[in-house]
């Protein structure tokens, strides 16, 4: 599958206007549908900053049976299904605010304040789309084992596994109708086997990594071709999911930047991914302004969206 992230597009569906720039959340669909995308990946709780989270949760906690919520996320999966997308929600971005809703205790430890909350507020939501065809999969957490590094709320491995074990006992347990990934990202070193340990507890692996980071890594392993190193990469973490862990392997964030005159790095990452991975999702889908490096939009980028629609159309043709 070939889709695209759209973290804050909630927000526009929720009236607590766009996280940033300024495509209105309701054209970012058709916009999709049009480029041909398959799925988009977006955050439930809008972060990042405190300030989104704080008016997200508001609105979840406005009335007792989440209805001011629910009808904007209603609406959301409504105007999805419309055009033809899947959805891939992720459950938790806003670790360190998570964290303050607890009074302090740490979002990482289960059976805390904090993780009780979390539950309440997944068991919610799980609980009403656990028959809903237009999730693709739920996702627990965004790039849980890089935040849990520079956060307030740090964890190390041992704890995030403990706590990707809980939370997927939790989500599944209440909905066994759908996948769940747990949202891992590159975190600056190439230990597969820290890569493996997240990752066991979930049905799909997943993997976040951007043109520079993929560089400087592949040349931790002698590899000094840009186009030796893409295919190296994904091979890498392709054939250890599928043939070690057993799983699917989605790379759930990918790009290179896209200022400059060339997107030869997107082009060539979809084709290798697609041709040893599952999925890729680029980074992001009309959410950022004109000068972001990874903003992903048909008026800015038009090359880009050409290329996402020549893979897209491929795998529609191949699935």
């Amino acid at each position: 599958m070939v889709g695209a992230n759209s973290y804050g597009i909630l927000a526009g569906y929720l009236g607590i206007g766009t996280v940033t720039g300024n495509t209105a959340s309701e054209k970012r669909l058709p916009d999709a549908a049009t480029c041909g995308l398959q799925i988009i990946r977006f955050w439930l709780d809008v972060a990042p900053s405190d300030y989104w989270f704080r008016l997200t949760y508001s609105k979840f906690t406005q009335d007792n049976d989440h209805q001011a919520y629910f009808t904007a996320l209603d609406r959301f999966i409504a105007d999805a299904r419309a055009n033809n997308i899947r959805l891939i929600p992720v459950l938790s971005s806003a670790f360190d605010q998570w964290t303050k809703t607890g009074n302090g205790d740490n979002f990482w430890q289960v059976g805390s304040k904090t993780n009780l909350a979390f539950k309440q507020w997944t068991n919610a939501i799980v609980s009403r789309y656990s028959n809903n065809s237009s999730i693709a999969w739920w996702e627990v957490a965004n790039e849980p084992n890089y935040a849990a590094k520079k956060g307030l709320s740090r964890a190390d491995t041992p704890t995030l596994v403990s706590w990707g074990q809980d939370i997927y006992s939790y989500v599944k347990n209440i909905d066994p109708n759908h996948l769940i990934s747990g949202g891992f990202s590159n975190t600056g070193n190439l230990d597969i086997a820290e890569f493996g340990q997240l990752n066991k507890p979930f049905d799909i692996a997943s993997m976040h990594i951007y043109e520079r980071d993929l560089y400087n890594l592949e040349l931790g392993r002698l590899v000094f071709s840009r186009e030796n190193a893409i295919r190296d990469f994904i091979q890498f973490y392709s054939d250890y999911s599928h043939n070690v862990l057993h799983k699917p392997l989605v790379f759930g964030e990918f790009n290179g930047d896209l200022l400059t005159p060339s997107p030869w790095f997107v082009e060539r990452f979809l084709h290798y991914a697609l041709a040893s991975a599952d999925a890729a999702l680029i980074w992001s889908w009309e959410e950022g302004q004109p000068t972001d490096h990874y903003l992903v939009s048909p008026d800015t980028t038009p090359a880009v969206v050409k290329i996402l629609q020549q893979y897209a159309s491929t795998t529609l043709k191949t699935s």
